[in-house]
């Protein structure tokens, strides 16, 4: 962080903390996005409150790719597909559910999600 990086790529850096420390991680690279830098990471299973921070999400499966696009068309995605969602969910616990329940169903770990109904959203070219 000392030479002002324009791209940050960080594996988990909420794992291991609390919500309320994971919060904070999350405000200060929100703040470092909002600076213009880019800010990429993995973290599994968000809780709702860091989920509804989120601007992007890429969604994989098996490293490959199942959603790409806005955090808050996630839910939309997931009903075109024909998944059930509840209003009381939390959109990142559910879409966990349904891949473990597809994954218990067949016995076998492929993309959970029907190849007809399967859509890339892709980002804008800069």
């Amino acid at each position: 962080m000392v030479s002002s990086p324009s791209l940050l790529i960080l594996d988990e850096p909420t794992s291991g903390l609390d919500s309320n420390k994971a919060a904070k991680v999350l405000k200060i690279l929100k703040k470092l996005a909002g600076h213009g830098h880019t800010i990429v990471f993995t973290i599994h299973q968000p809780s709702y409150l860091l989920y509804q921070q989120l601007d992007r999400l890429i969604l994989l499966d098996r490293g490959e790719t199942i959603y790409q696009g806005s955090s808050s068309k996630i839910k939309d995605y997931m009903i075109g597909l024909g998944v059930q969602v509840p209003n009381t969910s939390t959109i990142s616990d559910l879409f966990m559910m349904e891949i473990s329940a597809y994954k218990q169903q067949t016995q076998k770990y492929s993309s959970p999600f029907n190849a007809d109904n399967y859509q890339t959203l892709i980002a804008p070219k800069i």
